[in-house]
């Protein structure tokens, strides 16, 4: 999505253990007016602070985790975590 100009990208998850959530495993598996409400919810939960958001499209469940190992990597890179104690 764009929030204010910028790329934001969100991740939707579900709780593993949780019997209910056993068959979402992609984001088309969820029903149609959920994911309607997710997009709703997305494109608006700024309208107060004056702020636009646009929500293109939702994407694989390969994709988010690529997004993931993406953020891990740069989190790795900046702050080099073999340097912390413990």
């Amino acid at each position: 999505m764009i929030d204010n100009g910028d790329k934001d990208d969100k991740l939707i998850t579900v709780p593993v253990g949780d019997p209910r959530f056993k068959d979402y495993k992609e984001i088309k598996n969820l029903p149609a007016h959920f994911q309607a409400e997710i997009k709703n919810f997305l494109e608006t939960y700024k309208n107060l602070e004056g702020k636009t958001v646009t929500v293109s499209g939702m994407r694989s469940a390969r994709e988010a985790m690529a997004i993931v190992e993406k953020g891990v990597k740069m989190y790795k890179e900046k702050f080099n975590p073999e340097s912390f104690p413990g």
